[in-house]
Order: structure tokens, then sequence, then C-alpha cells
């Protein structure tokens, strides 16, 4: 139990008062998709309070679900998706990006990116039925597994070493395994996406390894942030299909 409530600490703001240490830190990332199931069931909790009491503010309830979002992560994948495309698009050398990575404010392809992050957001939200709030959120965050497990990391040090150490073929089957077990009875529209999303990670792993050596922290923010936003179009244009 101490290694979901470090997973909770480490990726949420809910205040779970457990006292847990680096080996528990170490062994959480395997639970990190069931905080991506924690996330989205209390998201989901709040669009049905929010739609039973004030059905027709559609859109403020949407928009208050997005902050929501955004506090109950703390940004924390947020900020490796602005710093991700601030240093890819600067087109600077290697160790100009990962500088750039490290930097405390966010330039102008960063502010963008969220921009265009908020708009996607908020358009998938209005389009999601109930069980997507609780599933997209987990897969997101299996992806953290996939991608630290094949790629390097390309500083001394850093968050994203951490990943990259302790990902590994067996937490990553066993994360996939119980993740799947549980989607598999709400949405099995879900195993014919998954491929193409795969796909997308093995890009992510190949154009950070061409651009600055591996994968950092905020890669995998990155990733989740992008793979959630990918994951929830080509499900909801499935549905559409069908």
């Amino acid at each position: 139990m101490k290694n979901i409530f470090a997973a909770i600490q480490f990726l949420t703001a809910f205040p779970v008062k457990v006292k847990t240490d680096f080996d528990n830190l170490k062994k959480s990332i395997v639970w990190f998709p069931l905080v991506g199931f924690l996330i989205g069931s209390v998201i989901l909790c709040e669009h049905f309070l929010l739609f039973k009491f004030f059905p027709s503010q559609n859109e403020l309830n949407i928009t208050i679900l997005l902050f929501s979002y955004v506090i109950f992560t703390r940004g924390f994948h947020l900020d490796g998706l602005a710093d991700t495309i601030d240093a890819f698009f600067s087109y600077k050398s290697r160790e100009v990006m990962l500088k750039i990575m490290k930097e405390s404010t966010i330039g102008t392809f960063g502010t963008l990116a969220l921009i265009i992050w908020a708009f996607f957001r908020f358009f998938t939200y209005k389009s999601f039925i109930t069980v997507d709030f609780i599933f997209i959120p987990a897969i997101s965050r299996l992806n953290i597994l996939f991608v630290a497990l094949f790629a390097d990391y390309p500083r001394e040090s850093g968050t994203g070493k951490f990943f990259v150490k302790n990902a590994s073929k067996k937490r990553f089957l066993f994360a996939f395994f119980y993740t799947f077990l549980l989607i598999i009875f709400f949405s099995p529209l879900i195993f014919f996406i998954y491929p193409f999303i795969l796909l997308y990670l093995f890009f992510i792993v190949s154009l950070s390894k061409r651009k600055i050596g591996g994968i950092t922290g905020d890669v995998l923010g990155f990733t989740v942030e992008t793979s959630d936003i990918l994951l929830s179009v080509l499900l909801i244009f499935l549905r559409g299909l069908l």
C-alpha cells in the first residue's frame, strides 16, 4: 500500500499523509496507471455533481473539470509538455535544448502548446462518455513505463533517470495487464486504438533520442499529455464511425 501511496503523492496533489521512502517510490511506478484511474474517478464524480446541479451550464462545467484536472495533477505533466515543445522547436544544439528544459520560464512555443492542449482537452471532455474519464488517464500514465523502458537518459542525473532506471519489462507487463483487464469491461474499442498509441510512443522515443540523446522527465510529461489527447481523439472518431 505504501508503494501506491507513493505513486499518488508523486503524481497528484491529493493530500495523502502517509510516510513513504525512496524504495516505495521506486516500486510505485507500476501503480501509475492506478493513479490515473483515481484521477479520472475524481473528475468523473465532479462531472456527475456539476451536471446534476447545473445541467444547463455545459461549457462552464467542462471548464471547471479542466481546471480541476490541472489542480489535481499540479500541472506536473503540462510543465513537461511546454518545456519539451520549447526545446524541440528551438532547433538548437542538444546541449541548448537540455538547458531550455531546465529553465523555469516558458517560451512562445510552450505557451502555444498549452493553449492548444486546453482547446483539445475542452472539446474531448465535451465528447467523453462517462468511462472515458476513468481509463484514458490510466493509459496515458501507463505510457510512462513504456517510453522509459525503451529509452536512454541523456543527463548525469534528473527525474527522468529515475524512471529509465526503474522501468522494467516485468513492471510494464504487470501494469499493462491490470490496466487493460479493467478497461476491457468498459471500452473494448481501446484494443483497436492502442496499437496506434504504441506507434506514437516509439515515435517519441526516436524523436527524443535524435534531438537530445534520450528522454527526460519533461519528455515523459509531454508523453502523458499528448498521448492522452491522441487517444481521446482517436476514440471519439472511432465511435463516430461505428
